[in-house]
């Protein structure tokens, strides 16, 4: 980039959702996105964060959460202005950063900023910027059912039939007759034809596991996804047990690192990785990630969280386009969840979930000055 980096402002999100959403670790109203906005020269780039406590770690409560954000852009853009004026050598700069946990929602926001402030200023989009080609043209997207009352429930199976998605990832708790409950119905609604899986958020104790296993088998689920609390080898025996049954299992709070991953790899119970943008930290160092499961034998899947805009949409899209081994990509829901957006196009998705990759347009996204200071309940100079 020939521009210098002018300014940064972080912008703390309040975005009512259409719906509750629930699952075992949280129940969520609206979306509390924070969107950073990197301004360079006559061009503006913008990221998001998804701040989550119990998948990276917290920043804080209320203006402490504000201003451990803004001193950690304010630290980061000391490295990246010395090397902004190329962009692979200021990608590896902020890929290279000793990241906290805690942090990497916001480096994921700092390094998309970039990448759309560069696309700005070159005229590119993100592939012709970075040199890489998309390997999908098309990426078919799955649903998400959350925990949910039955009559909502079938509200969104029904949804997700009209789309004939061909694979839903359903939230379960801890308690098996719910478990029982929203597996029939999503096999009713949605019949053999769709790949469900499911995600328990921690929810599970070893002693639950057989018997929620045995309600996965009945209706053709085989991918878990972080069934008990963490650390996984405090669980080695109930996973090797269900392993052995041809059950998978899938890491999302527990991959968050490289080091995360190396363990996982280790430990030989883990099928695949829920990889999600803001909590690893950007698209660089999830294409690093992907990496390193395929090289380790385990799969791998685009996952997004709850409450993502139009901004995180688009990167997801672009993330999955890039990856040749992606086993599933969940995202893309704004037009779904958001009552308002900050972005001038909702990437929604048509039948069989398909959506196409968005060329010559930056990342992928626009967004929208007026749309973002409407949903900004404070703002903050970094």
């Amino acid at each position: 980039m020939k521009a210098s980096i002018d300014s940064a402002v972080l912008h703390f999100l309040h975005i009512p959702f259409k719906l509750k959403f629930s699952h075992a670790a949280a129940d969520r109203l609206c979306s509390d996105s924070i969107v950073l906005e990197l301004r360079c020269g006559g061009h503006r780039g913008f990221g998001e964060a998804v701040v989550r406590s119990y998948v990276t770690g917290s920043l804080g409560d209320g203006k402490e959460a504000g201003k451990e954000a803004a001193r950690f852009v304010s630290e980061a853009l000391g490295p990246l202005r010395r090397t902004s004026d190329n962009t692979k050598e200021a990608l590896a700069t902020l890929a290279a950063l000793d990241c906290p946990k805690r942090f990497l929602p916001i480096l994921c926001a700092l390094e998309t900023a970039f990448l759309d402030a560069s696309c700005a200023e070159s005229g590119r989009d993100v592939y012709d910027l970075l040199g890489w080609q998309p390997v999908h043209e098309t990426i078919p997207y799955g649903g998400i059912m959350p925990i949910a009352p039955r009559e909502l429930a079938e509200r969104i199976l029904s949804l997700y039939r009209q789309f004939d998605l061909k694979s839903v990832r359903i939230k379960l708790n801890a308690d098996p007759a719910y478990t029982k409950a929203v597996l029939e119905l999503s096999r009713g609604i949605l019949g053999d034809g769709t790949a469900l899986r499911v995600d328990a958020n921690n929810a599970w104790m070893d002693s639950d596991a057989a018997a929620q296993l045995d309600l996965c088998g009945r209706y053709g689920v085989s991918l878990i996804e972080e069934p008990f609390p963490m650390p996984w080898n405090a669980h080695e025996e109930a996973l090797r047990a269900a392993t052995a049954r041809g059950f998978g299992f899938v890491a999302d709070e527990a991959a968050v690192t490289t080091e995360d991953v190396e363990a996982l790899a280790r430990s030989g119970v883990c099928a695949m990785l829920n990889l999600r943008l803001s909590k690893n930290g950007g698209l660089m160092r999830v294409l690093k990630l992907a990496q390193a499961a395929s090289t380790a034998g385990m799969g791998y899947q685009i996952g997004c969280q709850v409450g993502e805009t139009g901004i995180l949409s688009a990167l997801g899209r672009a993330a999955s386009s890039l990856l040749p081994a992606v086993r599933f990509t969940d995202g893309s829901y704004d037009a779904l969840l958001l009552s308002s957006n900050v972005t001038t196009e909702d990437f929604g998705f048509s039948r069989e979930g398909r959506a196409g990759v968005v060329r010559g347009k930056g990342v992928g996204f626009a967004v929208d000055p007026g749309r973002l200071a409407a949903v900004t309940a404070i703002s903050i100079v970094c």
